[in-house]
C-alpha cells in the first residue's frame, strides 16, 4: 500500500517498470526522505547506479527498511536470473489445503523449499497479534475498576462533607427517592463530563502513539482510522461506571439520619 507518491499509483507503477524503486517506510525514515521524488544511489556490479524513487509503501516486516524494483531491471543490473520465491493463485472453488498437501507430497526431496498457504500465515499472525494485545483488554479492565473506585470514594467523601446539606434538604420536604435521584443525576453528569473530557483526550493520544511512538521505536506508522463506536462506547462506560458508583451512595441517602446530618458540621 502506497503512503506517498509522485503522481498516481499507475504512474508510478510505471515508472517502476522503467527504471524506479519503491522504499520502505521504515527505509526512508532511515534516510530522512519525506516524500518521492529524488534518486537514491545503490551499489551495482558495474558500480553505483542512481535510481528515480517513485513512491514509498507501507511496510511492517523490517524495521531496517526494504527496496522494490522491477525484477527486468533487477536482472538486467546485477545479472541474477534465480528465483527465490512463487505465488500460486488458486481457481475459485480449489481446495487449499489439498493442493498445499499435493505439493509438498511431490517437494518431498527439496527440504529447503517451503510451502505456506497464504490463508494459514494470515490467520497465524492474527494468533500472535491478539496475543501481544492481550494485556490491552487487562489493562481496559483495571483501568475501569480503578476509575470505579475512585468515583466510589469521591462520592462518599462529597457525602461526608455535604451531610448538613442534605439534611437540610431532607427537613425542607425532599423524599428519599428526589435524594437518592439527586445523587443519581449528578453521578451520571460526572461521569458524563468525564467521559466527554476523555474522547479528546484518547484521540490525541492515539496519534501519538501511532505517528511518534510507533515511528521512533519501528520506523512505520499505522494508517489512522477514526471509528466513531469506540467513542461512543468510552462515553457509555464512563456514565454506567459512574452511575453503577453511586448505587452505595444512594443506598446510603436513604438510610441518612435527618437529625444527625443536621448536628454534624
Amino acid at each position: 500500500m502506497f503512503l506517498s507518491v509522485q503522481d498516481t499509483p499507475e504512474q508510478a507503477w510505471q515508472r517502476v517498470k522503467e527504471g524506479a524503486i519503491l522504499l520502505s517506510e521504515p527505509l526512508a525514515n532511515r534516510l530522512g526522505i519525506s516524500s518521492p521524488g529524488g534518486s537514491l544511489s545503490l551499489l551495482t556490479p558495474d558500480g553505483w547506479n542512481s535510481f528515480p524513487i517513485a513512491g514509498i509503501y507501507a511496510d511492517y516486516a523490517s524495521t531496517r527498511g526494504t527496496i522494490r524494483m522491477s525484477l527486468d531491471v533487477y536482472r538486467q543490473l546485477w545479472k541474477d536470473d534465480r528465483v527465490n520465491g512463487l505465488a500460486l493463485f488458486l481457481k475459485p472453488n480449489m481446495d487449499g489445503d489439498q493442493v498445499t498437501d499435493e505439493l509438498r507430497a511431490q517437494l518431498r526431496d527439496f527440504p529447503n523449499v517451503q510451502i505456506n498457504p497464504s490463508a494459514v500465515l494470515r490467520r497465524d499472525a492474527l494468533v500472535i497479534f491478539d496475543r501481544t494485545f492481550a494485556i490491552t483488554a487487562a489493562m481496559q479492565l483495571i483501568t475501569t475498576v480503578v476509575a470505579f473506585i475512585g468515583v466510589l470514594s469521591s462520592l462518599l467523601a462529597l457525602q461526608l462533607e455535604r451531610a448538613r446539606e442534605m439534611g437540610t434538604l431532607r427537613a425542607l420536604g425532599m423524599t428519599i427517592k428526589e435524594m437518592q435521584g439527586l445523587t443519581l443525576w449528578e453521578t451520571g453528569l460526572l461521569g458524563a463530563s468525564a467521559g466527554l473530557v476523555a474522547l479528546p483526550t484518547g484521540y490525541i493520544l492515539a496519534w501519538i502513539l501511532i505517528f511518534i511512538i510507533n515511528q521512533r521505536s519501528f520506523g512505520w506508522t499505522l494508517q489512522m482510522h477514526v471509528d466513531p463506536a469506540p467513542f461512543v462506547e468510552a462515553f457509555i462506560l464512563a456514565v454506567v461506571a459512574a452511575l453503577l458508583a453511586a448505587v452505595y451512595p444512594a443506598w446510603r441517602v436513604g438510610r441518612m439520619q435527618v437529625a444527625e446530618a443536621l448536628r454534624g458540621e
